[in-house]
């Protein structure tokens, strides 16, 4: 059975990952019927699997789902050798072809990784190159802009947005194609202007946009446009309505996006709760009301003393009041970590998260 962290993976990336695990499967299979080298492992199948991996790393998902997935599969057709044929010199032999391809498989797939990574860097370059080019054909020298990524509500917003910054805005925006998506650049020599900018674009532009934005010189505008991207992505994923976000307009699903180990251990707070709606409720509307027990009794419809009881047991539970100061961040960061996993955003531990670019 395929580790529950597969579901974790954006659906833009799963038809990738499906196919790695159909490789090993392949693989493993022939392991099974006794083929041994090159019938296991054709010439041509590293360069696949690494350009396939690859193209997986360019997601910008982390591996680890694939990892645990991989490993899981060996330890299943482990047991399958060892229950169907014992201690035999045939499951001896076969189980030592499955290992050698097992350990292939795992460095094929950091191979192509680091393969991916290196792309990455060629195409912040592409990035930086398409950018400056199309300011140079549109007389901009601006050393600095406000870089911005949007997401449409239609099919039809691509072509809205294009056709709006070819028309002439006198904000002097930029709009190009890169390898990894578009990128909106609108000059903006200070930092604490990049906001109010940001909006005028977004309110000129007109129709229903996610906006993410930041603030970059022309150094840094491929972090921008990562930056840029994630923001847009993580209003769209935790519910936001279409407007115009910086980080501090998600500051929570935000860090929590960006320290997994921080948001898995928040939500361990939230475990012993997931089977108890009164309690999760209760958590909800405490955080609502900003701490306020009398105002969430009000919410909830209830007595205060209930909600003092359930808050009680939710201490007891947690070890967190979200009543205290203390409990109350814990609590509102852990829902923000929720609101990311479900929406499979969330990386494993110690992975390094990156969001779809629009």
């Amino acid at each position: 059975m395929i580790d529950p962290q597969m579901a974790s993976i954006p659906l833009e990336a799963r038809d990738t990952a499906l196919t790695i695990i159909h490789t090993a499967i392949g693989v493993m299979a022939k392991c099974a019927t006794g083929k041994i080298g090159a019938e296991v492992w054709p010439a041509e199948l590293s360069e696949r699997v690494r350009a396939t991996v690859g193209d997986w790393s360019r997601t910008g998902c982390p591996v680890d789902p694939i990892v645990v997935a991989l490993g899981q599969l060996t330890r299943v057709m482990v047991d399958v050798f060892a229950a169907r044929h014992g201690e035999s010199a045939t499951a001896s032999s076969r189980l030592r072809e499955l290992t050698l391809a097992s350990r292939r498989l795992l460095r094929e797939l950091f191979d192509g990784v680091k393969s991916g990574a290196a792309q990455e860097e060629r195409d912040d370059d592409g990035v930086r190159r398409a950018v400056l080019t199309a300011a140079r054909e549109k007389n901009s020298r601006s050393p600095s802009y406000v870089v911005s990524a949007l997401r449409p509500d239609d099919a039809r917003g691509l072509a809205r947005i294009r056709a709006f910054v070819k028309s002439g805005s006198d904000l002097g925006a930029v709009f190009t194609s890169t390898p990894t998506g578009h990128v909106v650049l609108i000059p903006c020599a200070d930092s604490a202007n990049a906001m109010p900018t940001a909006q005028e674009f977004w309110k000129r532009l007109g129709g229903q946009y996610w906006m993410g934005c930041c603030w970059r010189t022309v150094a840094d505008l491929p972090s921008g446009r990562r930056e840029a991207s994630d923001l847009a992505a993580l209003a769209v994923a935790t519910g936001q309505r279409p407007g115009v976000f910086d980080v501090k307009s998600v500051a929570l699903e935000y860090t929590a996006l960006m320290n997994p180990e921080v948001s898995h251990s928040v939500l361990k707070a939230l475990a012993p709760l997931l089977s108890d709606d009164l309690l999760l409720e209760t958590v909800l509307a405490v955080l609502d009301s900003q701490g306020s027990r009398k105002r969430a009794a009000r919410q909830l419809l209830i007595h205060r003393s209930t909600v003092n009881r359930r808050l009680e047991k939710i201490a007891e539970l947690t070890g967190h009041d979200p009543s205290s100061q203390r409990g109350f961040m814990t609590f509102t960061l852990a829902m923000a970590a929720r609101s990311l996993l479900r929406a499979g955003l969330l990386p494993g531990h110690s992975s390094q998260p990156r969001l779809a670019l629009v």
